[in-house]
């Protein structure tokens, strides 16, 4: 087994100026070490340890200012919760954890989820309406499809109808898609 170099007092202030915004693999990383060999430091080096720890329990004790906030809600129009986290270089369960102790970040997170637009995350699918649109358009569709069945027709004029309304809405759709397609150069 290869003899461990101990750290250095400035390099033990230089890991818990790290550890404020890498893992413990990046900081291994960092210091040019693998996993094992940095495990085997911090159990031989106290302070080490307790100097890694500080670091990541700063992480853990963040408080967002107001830009950062904003910035979250910015965040949250296109992005989850662990797409958001990463960017703050928090883990998920730390972010949820600041979310349940900061009202403040829970509600910029909230404004951001509710101006998400419909299809944010599935690409080939971006529309400019909102889900609150695209729910009252499929509201609409029930509608008209009551509206027809309450009217005085037996029911094979009505699925006929129906079916002819769907076959336009699909044509329709088609239409758009390729629209989408022709304007973005596929």
């Amino acid at each position: 087994m290869i003899k461990d170099k101990l750290f250095t007092s400035e390099q033990i202030k230089e890991v818990e100026e790290v550890a404020k915004k890498m893992n413990i693999f990046e900081i291994a990383l960092y210091f040019k070490l693998n996993i094992e060999s940095f495990k085997r430091i911090r159990k031989a080096q106290p302070e080490l340890e307790s100097a890694l720890q500080r670091g990541l329990q700063h992480r853990d004790d963040k408080i967002f200012t107001e830009e950062e906030l904003l910035e979250v809600e910015e965040l949250a129009k296109t992005n989850n919760a662990d797409n958001v986290s990463k960017h703050f270089n928090i883990k998920l369960h730390h972010f949820a954890a600041l979310k349940r102790s900061q009202p403040e970040l829970a509600k910029a997170y909230q404004r951001g989820v509710k101006q998400r637009r419909y299809g944010a995350f599935h690409v080939g699918r971006r529309t400019n309406t909102t889900k609150l649109d695209q729910l009252s358009k499929l509201i609409k569709i029930t509608e008209t499809t009551l509206n027809m069945s309450l009217k005085d027709i037996c029911p094979q004029q009505a699925l006929s109808k129906y079916k002819e309304m769907k076959k336009v809405e699909k044509e329709c759709r088609l239409y758009q898609e390729l629209r989408e397609m022709r304007d973005a150069g596929l």
